[in-house]
């Protein structure tokens, strides 16, 4: 007879509660910590070390609709380019990459890049076709991201 195995669990998300009882402290301490907002409050450097420690050990990763929710910020931009009916238009899919490449060391340059890593911000791709108008894509863009670049051949 062959052994069976039991089905494994989905894997638990780790939460702010799991890290502040780790470390134990509060939900609010953690927060405070780990957004470095202090206002009126202090934490000791034990403290600090004993959060950082409960979130490496433990894997914590905010969740960004939580993160959304608290600070009505989406952690993302948008890249809005022109999409042709035709690949005959300034940017079709032989351009593409070469527009990306640009568009990256355009980022380097102003210092964006560094912003989008160092807060953890997503790029989101919006095509813009012919029929699809200006504000359809604001309206979107308002429920997806914090900003718009905006590419025009």
């Amino acid at each position: 007879m062959a052994a069976t195995t039991a089905p494994t669990k989905p894997t638990k998300r780790v939460t702010i509660s799991d890290v502040a009882r780790e470390a134990s402290v509060s939900i609010a301490a953690v927060s405070r910590i780990l957004n470095n907002s202090y206002d009126g409050f202090s934490a000791r450097e034990e403290t600090k070390e004993r959060v950082f420690a409960a979130v490496k050990k433990l894997g914590y990763r905010p969740s960004r609709a939580a993160v959304r929710l608290a600070t009505g910020r989406h952690n993302a931009v948008g890249l809005c380019y022109p999409v042709y009916d035709s690949l005959e238009g300034p940017i079709d899919t032989s351009s593409l990459s070469q527009v990306f490449r640009h568009f990256d060391l355009m980022l380097v340059q102003h210092g964006i890049a560094r912003t989008l890593k160092n807060e953890n911000m997503d790029l989101v791709v919006m095509p813009r076709h012919s029929g699809r108008s200006i504000a359809d894509l604001i309206s979107q863009a308002q429920e997806t991201v914090d900003g718009i670049i905006w590419i025009n051949p």
